[in-house]
């Protein structure tokens, strides 16, 4: 009889000598989920890896993060050698435990991990886990693709009992097959083959992350003994408020200050009580109960003045309830993560915001931020389709998304060049929608001498180190006002010597950096996550015995994708520069990137103009 083993190295080992020895790649990889019933999902998977440069070692980390509804049932490994000979084999002791978190002051989640290699280049690691998921609710998508290519991976979805549930194929996926055993349990599998290693590009659009493989949608579900559905946005935001009703109100003996309440001004007592939530509270992740999809009591959120997302979305709702307002909760997949589509109700969110419905208008709160202004939330949920939950049910909206004028970046400067090439510069930038949003929460979470560092790289590719001789800010701790940064420096060799000439780049502070791919590699969108306008306007005094070998410039490159204005001119006793780059465009499409490469690329060019300074005869 054929031992265990022994079937192993006819499965797994001889695949081994046909791999070219340089190319590190997943030999195989088979993943069985056995769905018991809607609250036990058996994952097993297992894998075997052809490891052969150093760089490719961090292959043998794997890890399992366990909460109240993930438990990790086993883990194990092996390394052998290109003869089949077992050089390293997991132990207990090797698999370790963490749970930390910068933002989380308690939790029950644990991941256990380990990393196994060996000195010796190539060799064959061999790894497998086994792990219970406690819900349907978190059933998990297939996802073969590693940044390894993969030879052979395959699904095998065993339901012991019936259940309903959709899937989607996504990628060049065969099945699934489907067969009944002999205990009449039905067995759907999938296959996939030469998989290409995933290849980040450029500021890829996430949601083009998930290249290949199945896509899972539980009809029908259970969490904190409330049972739910997915197969309708409606039912789904049903379920999501019969979870948390008990949540949205304040007692009456924890009050609000009456100066807030009492506001006439509707508008104005919301953007107070948003302030005082800001003031008031902080986020932090307490991942308790039923992995953070239940808020907390309101009543110990309002003690605490603390809370993840959805604490602070619904204490913010219960405020507004004491104000006579009425408020709801957002569920949000933050565009960074990806796109919900609006076709197919799934949990994919992994965020709350308050929504705010008025005669004429609809309010936005980003409750876990202190450095977003009143309804003007960070890119992060602008332009994104969130669930609005309400008593009867939810409702797929899509969020505004902000103009690029409404979020700009302006330094306006006077600056000196010196006859020995170095630069002094004085001025200001201004910061406003989301680049303050960005600028201030840097700031925020960031030691004195640190931002100093990182404001002064901003001029240190212009030639030596900078010496920053001022650095002031103002507006910081206030999210309604422009946040300004008050500056000088000096830059030592800020012009280029060329014989008798002297060279600069008069575009200093605001840089255009565009690394993306030419069209023809291009396989994602393109995703900015931001609109924006940055604009530099700055004064500059010449030595007196040189001058600008040409007396006017001007550039302009105006595309659907936004537009770069550029212009050197006189002005005073001196020479004027001004530049303006809009970024107008957030979502490029493959189709459109062609044309948004060759803009981009006419943009960068065109924003490192450079002025050639003569000496006078």
């Amino acid at each position: 009889m054929l031992t265990h083993a022994f079937i192993l190295l006819l499965i797994f080992f001889v695949p081994i000598l046909k791999v070219n020895a340089q190319e590190s790649k997943f030999l195989q990889s088979k993943t069985i989920i056995t769905f018991q019933n809607e609250n036990s999902l058996i994952i097993r998977r297992e894998e075997n890896i052809f490891i052969a440069t150093e760089s490719d070692k961090d292959l043998g980390f794997d890890s399992v993060r366990e909460s109240p509804f993930v438990k990790l049932r086993k883990m194990d490994a092996a390394i052998y050698d290109t003869s089949g000979k077992k050089l390293v084999k997991l132990k207990k002791k090797d698999i370790k435990q963490s749970s930390v978190s910068p933002y989380s002051i308690y939790t029950e989640h644990r991941t256990k991990y380990y990393q196994l290699s060996y000195p010796q280049l190539p060799y064959r690691l061999w790894r497998l886990k086994e792990f219970e998921i406690k819900s349907a609710f978190f059933w998990p998508d297939w996802d073969p693709q590693e940044h390894v290519a993969v030879e052979k991976a395959e699904l095998e979805l065993i339901l012991k009992q019936p259940f309903e549930f959709e899937y989607e194929n996504v990628g060049k996926v065969l099945g699934p097959e489907i067969i009944t055993d002999e205990k009449g349990h039905k067995h759907y599998i999938w296959k996939a083959e030469n998989i290409p290693a995933f290849e980040s590009e450029f500021r890829y659009a996430p949601e083009a992350a998930f290249q290949i493989g199945v896509k899972f949608i539980p009809k029908y579900f259970s969490l904190d003994g409330v049972r739910g559905s997915l197969t309708s946005w409606q039912d789904f935001g049903a379920w999501y408020f019969r979870l948390i009703q008990d949540n949205l109100r304040l007692a009456p003996q924890h009050p609000i200050p009456d100066s807030l309440l009492s506001v006439k001004d509707v508008k104005e007592r919301i953007r107070r009580l948003y302030r005082y939530l800001q003031e008031k509270t902080r986020y932090v992740q307490i991942y308790l109960g039923i992995d953070g999809w239940k808020p907390h009591r309101v009543i110990d959120i309002h003690q605490n003045k603390y809370g993840d997302c959805k604490d602070l979305s619904v204490y913010m709702i219960a405020m507004l309830a004491k104000a006579g307002i009425k408020a709801y909760p957002a569920l949000v997949l933050t565009r960074d993560r990806g796109w919900v589509n609006p076709k197919i109700p799934a949990n994919h969110f992994n965020h709350c915001v308050v929504t705010v419905p008025m005669e004429k208008d609809t309010l936005w709160l980003e409750c876990t931020s202190d450095t977003s202004p009143f309804n003007d939330p960070p890119a992060s949920i602008e332009g994104v389709n969130v669930l609005v939950v309400k008593p009867d049910g939810g409702k797929l909206v899509r969020t505004p998304l902000s103009e690029a004028r409404e979020n700009q970046s302006i330094c306006i400067a006077r600056a000196q060049l010196l006859p020995d090439r170095s630069l002094t510069m004085e001025g200001h930038v201004a910061y406003t929608g989301n680049r303050a949003i960005n600028m201030r929460s840097f700031l925020l979470n960031t030691d004195a001498k640190k931002q100093r560092k990182i404001f002064s790289r901003r001029f240190a590719g212009k030639g030596g180190d900078v010496l920053l001789e001022k650095f002031q800010i103002s507006g910081l701790n206030n999210p309604d006002t422009t946040l300004t940064i008050k500056f000088r420096v000096r830059i030592p060799f800020f012009a280029r010597k060329a014989g008798t000439r002297l060279i600069i780049q008069p575009r200093i502070f605001h840089q255009i950096n565009f690394e993306g791919e030419p069209p023809e590699k291009r396989t994602m969108p393109l995703l900015n996550l931001t609109r924006f306008v940055d604009q530099d306007s700055i004064f500059f005094k010449l030595p007196q015995n040189f001058a600008p070998k040409i007396s006017s410039y001007q550039d302009s490159t105006v595309s659907r994708f936004g537009s770069y204005l550029a212009r050197w001119q006189p002005h005073e006793d001196g020479w004027l520069w001004s530049s303006s780059f809009a970024c107008t465009a957030r979502k490029i499409s493959l189709q459109d990137y062609p044309e948004y490469y060759q803009f981009m690329t006419k943009v960068v060019k065109s924003s490192r103009k450079k002025i050639i300074l003569r000496r006078r005869q």
